[in-house]
């Protein structure tokens, strides 16, 4: 790692600890607070490489159609989630428009969680400031808290509302909503530890401008003859390129250059870029998982990218991930096909494109995951090597 690396990591933790504690949730101002957090992740795998995060993001974001589909049920998620929500709460709270998964929504309501169309609904609800008055006698335990709320949207007045007016109710994703609409925050968490720095393919972010040499300093960067191109603040895959090392330089100058012709683009991934407002983009080195046979579309191979659903758990001291479930989410081509990298490699997330992943492989990465994702969780609650808040 050169200087200059070191230093924009420095640079990268201070401003996400800064905006953190903006927002209140600095470990300082809830010191050794109990949480729950709801969280997916998409990865590759393989035997040589082991396991390379691709994203981290909040459950509440999240479609669950693929993991239903292969064990033909419905719900299969919502019901693990509701599981072990309810180890700890039952007076639930939610947004409708901050979860996006009809199924999830369904499930709340058959088990009496109360549905708000907005935080401003839900604050001024008679039924939830009577529940939001009790006092909260032990902050670190998640059973002492009077309720829950859960949305994927969230405005730091109304978390400071929350937080400062009825601290007895519980903020379900506490730990991770600051990072949540960016991806530079929460890659960030990867580079503060080399345990956790090996999970993450190698990235950095640059400005959303063109020129000559970019794209030779990104493949010099990344390390790698194919890179993938990702907005800051997009979900669900929207405007990710995978890119070869000969293509790059031309795609940088449509993206940045040639801006014109983004919106009438025949590929949605590139119309993305059209209305993207960030002032920088991210970019990764590609990592493949090992090919995987797909019956259900042909027998072809493919690039599967595995869906990780999971729980991190901050409870009395002690921490603890569950793990829901995990599959494969198939490309749109195989990589025998004609199309382009991307089609090739990207997950597409559309029946039938899943598969199962077998056991041996779901329990070699649920193993490698475990520790570390205890170590990541530390890290997005500010919390040192044996849970003392910093």
């Amino acid at each position: 790692m050169t200087y200059g690396e070191l230093f924009m990591i420095i640079i990268l933790a201070q401003v996400f600890f800064l905006f953190s504690s903006a927002f209140g949730f600095a470990a300082a101002d809830n010191n050794l607070a109990a949480d729950l957090s709801f969280l997916v992740a998409d990865l590759k795998y393989s035997e040589k490489e082991g396991v390379k995060i691709c994203e981290i993001q909040p459950g509440s974001l999240s479609v669950f159609s693929g993991y239903d589909f292969l064990l033909n049920d419905t719900g299969l998620v919502a019901r693990g989630f509701c599981e072990v929500l309810e180890r700890f709460q039952h007076k639930v709270w939610f947004i409708n428009k901050g979860i996006c998964d009809p199924k999830m929504k369904k499930e709340y309501l058959l088990r009496g969680y109360k549905e708000k169309r907005s935080m401003k609904d839900l604050l001024a609800s008679l039924d939830f400031r009577e529940t939001a008055h009790h006092p909260l006698y032990d902050p670190s335990s998640l059973t002492s808290y009077a309720g829950a709320v859960y949305s994927s949207v969230w405005a730091s007045a109304d978390f400071a509302t929350i937080r400062d007016k009825y601290p007895s109710m519980l903020i379900i994703d506490r730990a991770f909503i600051p990072f949540f609409s960016n991806k530079e925050g929460m890659s960030s968490l990867f580079l503060q530890d080399p345990d956790l720095m090996d999970l993450k393919p190698r990235w950095k972010s640059y400005l959303k401008q063109y020129r000559p040499g970019l794209a030779d300093e990104i493949i010099e960067d990344m390390a790698s003859d194919m890179v993938v191109i990702k907005p800051i603040r997009s979900s669900k895959g929207y405007g990710v390129l995978i890119v070869a090392r000969e293509e790059l330089d031309s795609v940088l100058k449509q993206l940045f250059f040639k801006t014109g012709s983004l919106s009438l683009h025949k590929d949605e991934e590139y119309q993305y870029w059209a209305r993207d407002q960030s002032k920088r983009f991210i970019v990764e080195a590609f990592h493949a998982s090992d090919p995987v046979s797909a019956p259900l579309l042909g027998g072809g191979r493919y690039d599967p990218t595995m869906r990780v659903v999971f729980f991190l758990i901050f409870n009395e001291g002690k921490m603890e991930v569950v793990f829901v479930e995990g599959h494969w989410k198939l490309p749109k081509i195989s990589l025998d096909g004609q199309g382009s990298l991307t089609l090739k490699h990207k997950s597409y997330g559309e029946i039938p494109h899943f598969q199962l992943v077998e056991d041996s492989v779901l329990a070699q990465v649920e193993s490698i995951l475990r520790e570390r994702l205890i170590l990541f969780y530390k890290k997005a609650l500010n919390l040192g090597p044996k849970g003392v808040a910093q």
